[in-house]
């Protein structure tokens, strides 16, 4: 069994910053933090 968690990540870490979401995981700053 593995303890990794699944996460959207693709490595691709930037945050538009109109949308307030990563480009690569559409995820929030909250979310990602």
């Amino acid at each position: 069994m593995s303890d990794d968690v699944a996460s959207p990540c693709i490595k691709v870490c930037v945050i538009d910053p109109r949308a307030r979401l990563c480009t690569g995981c559409l995820r929030t700053l909250d979310e990602i933090a």
